[in-house]
């Protein structure tokens, strides 16, 4: 149906570590970019003034730091993908993945340490001899010293010099990119420390193999050889005929990243104004990737890669051992790595991060994203990053890479599903590098997961209580930079409440896992055993409460189901509630009850009237809340003994 050859990314042209997928991410960060920092303050700042002299002491220090990264980058141009339906139903993708993929991971930085110190003698003497009446400070002695130090690069020749080689790929070397020039300036104009970066290289490819692997590596090794006596006699020899001999541990740090693909989402295939449409999971045959989904009806505007890549940490230690002989005679041997942390079991567990690359179907441009999207519940809100929750109203930022420098525009806003009265937009003003607006969504109903109906939707409860959004922020393309990506998907996952039942009086009983208190045990006929336990229990609901909530009635719908879930109308059970409301659960009953502004209980007893022959087992019952949309549902178990 739809042809066409992509690259597939973080860079449009050589791999770069500031457009890669940040390894350690922060919450609506897209990709990893550049971050910088710098201080200055004084130490000391002050004179002393005795008699006719006066001393000025001034001190400071200062640092500036630039960092790229930790970041994963790869490439993979020349991939042909087809955009098919097949005979069976739905849509198929297939990428044919080009040859020539390469991946790097890791990090650049810069930092820079210095301090400066002024001391001044002044003396307190006439101004002129024409006018030895009149008296002003004249400075007789000054020293200004300032000093500087390029901390990593000090830190890269202390290691060079230990390994008695220079730096190579894996360990941290000169970054001749010269990306974090302009934060690390200091002292004269043309004065800049120099930055380095702790990289590795991938040597696999994806297709048949389902992973990618680098790992960069930072080793500090300890030559023993000059802090042994007797071997100081021999290097000192050695040395008279051009040789040295090293030989130590190797402490070395580990970073292993593993990357895979994961699916394809595509965008513009469904016909306008559809979402984009995602397609997995992937297969391979041979360097051919493949994954369905939904089918196409409309050529493809937009093909987005998703993959998953694992960030792995370790101290290990190693042994290596080297001698050299007039530049003629030379043998290095390196021990294998001891991992230490599994040694001293204090293993750091991998830490998996989703993400996703997009690639502009008609250019062929590498789109590098622009733009991120943070939702915040607020600072008292104990929840999962971007998840706010239903009636508290939360705030959404949408950042910027650079400050605008377009005019005074809105950023357009949709969400999917539909949501009523959300923003449509958001102003953006010449200069800024956000825009933030606040919202509140109502509870809402959770996709109720029916094979037969995708649709479907039931009222959230405390086993499903979360519902999930993409929301879109775009602004208008700007045609001279056109590999720059101008909208962001970000998912929202909304919190609904829902009631809460919870045992108050009579005999406890097993409750759900997700909370033991709702349950109770009920004797229908008391004569018989269990002894001490009665046909009535009390419990009491609640609704979590948000700021600006009101006290309200309601109608909820209390029902009755057996141990198969099924509606039980048969027994004669009551529910009395403490504002008076009282209904026969024949199996179901709705009625009109108080949901208080705060999280106060409403109180209420539930009886089993209805008495059998006795029997050695008892039975399994639930009553079951219904709030609707607004409340959620929720339940409450009973064990019954002797009932009918």
């Amino acid at each position: 149906m739809q042809n066409f050859t992509i690259s597939i990314g973080t860079s449009q042209d050589a791999l770069d570590l500031a457009d890669g997928l940040p390894l350690f991410p922060k919450v609506g960060t897209a990709r990893a970019g550049i971050s910088n920092t710098a201080q200055s303050s004084p130490l000391v700042d002050g004179s002393v003034t005795v008699l006719f002299l006066r001393t000025t002491i001034s001190a400071y220090y200062e640092f500036l730091m630039g960092v790229i990264g930790p970041a994963v980058s790869f490439k993979f141009p020349g991939n042909e993908v087809a955009l098919n339906n097949p005979p069976g139903g739905g849509g198929e993708v297939t990428v044919a993945l080009g040859s020539d993929q390469k991946m790097i991971a890791g990090m650049a930085i810069g930092f820079v340490v210095g301090a400066g110190l002024t001391v001044s003698q002044e003396i307190y003497l006439p101004s002129s001899w024409y006018a030895p009446w009149k008296f002003a400070w004249r400075t007789v002695f000054e020293l200004s010293l300032h000093i500087e130090i390029d901390f990593i690069k000090l830190l890269l020749e202390l290691i060079q010099y230990l390994l008695g080689e220079s730096g190579k790929d894996g360990y941290l070397t000169k970054d001749t990119s010269g990306k974090l020039t302009k934060y690390l300036g200091f002292g004269s104009e043309d004065e800049t420390a120099e930055s380095f970066k702790f990289y590795a290289e991938s040597d696999g490819s994806l297709g048949p193999d389902r992973t990618i692997s680098a790992t960069p590596k930072y080793a500090i090794p300890i030559d023993l050889m000059n802090s042994i006596p007797v071997a100081k006699n021999f290097m000192k020899l050695l040395a008279t005929i051009v040789g040295e001999v090293q030989f130590g541990p190797c402490l070395e740090i580990h970073m292993p990243v593993t990357l895979g693909l994961t699916g394809f989402t595509v965008t513009g295939g469904q016909g306008a104004g559809a979402p984009p449409a995602t397609y997995s999971p992937i297969t391979y045959n041979g360097s051919t990737a493949t994954a369905h989904g939904a089918s196409f009806s409309s050529p493809a505007t937009r093909f987005t890669t998703d993959v998953a890549y694992t960030t792995g940490f370790t101290v290990a230690v190693s042994y290596f051992f080297q001698i050299s002989v007039m530049k003629v005679f030379n043998v290095q041997v390196n021990t294998g790595s001891l991992d230490l942390l599994n040694l001293l079991n204090l293993q750091v567990p991998p830490y998996e991060v989703p993400g996703s690359v997009s690639t502009e179907i008609a250019t062929g441009c590498i789109l590098t994203p622009q733009m991120s999207i943070a939702f915040s519940a607020g600072a008292n809100a104990s929840v999962p990053p971007n998840t706010v929750i239903a009636g508290s109203q939360f705030s959404c930022e949408v950042f910027l890479n650079e400050p605008w420098a377009g005019d005074d525009t809105h950023i357009t806003l949709s969400i999917y599903p539909e949501v009523a009265e959300f923003p449509m937009s958001v102003p953006i003003r010449h200069g800024n590098a956000s825009a933030i607006f606040k919202h509140t969504i109502p509870n809402q109903l959770v996709i109720a997961g029916d094979p037969s109906d995708s649709t479907a939707k039931v009222p959230p409860s405390s086993t499903a209580p979360y519902q999930s959004y993409l929301v879109t922020a775009t602004l208008p393309p700007n045609d001279l930079q056109p590999c720059f990506d101008w909208e962001v998907t970000a998912p929202l996952k909304l919190l609904n409440r829902v009631l809460s039942v919870k045992f108050y009086s009579g005999t406890s009983g097993e409750g759900p896992v997700w909370n033991p208190q709702a349950g109770a045990v009920l004797n229908a006929d008391p004569n018989y055993p269990p002894q001490g336990v009665f046909n009535g229990a009390a419990a009491f609901y609640s609704f979590p409460s948000v700021p600006g909530q009101t006290s309200t009635e309601a109608p909820i719908t209390i029902s009755l189901y057996n141990d198969e879930r099924k509606l039980h109308p048969r027994s004669d059970v009551w529910i009395i509630f403490s504002n008076g409301k009282t209904a026969k659960l024949a199996p179901s009953a709705t009625l009109t009850l108080p949901i208080p502004a705060n999280t106060a209980a409403t109180h209420f007893a539930v009886e089993w009237r209805s008495m059998g022959e006795p029997v050695n087992y008892s039975s399994r019952f639930y009553l079951v809340f219904d709030g609707g949309e607004a409340y959620g549902q929720t339940e409450f178990w009973l064990t019954v003994w002797n009932w009918s």
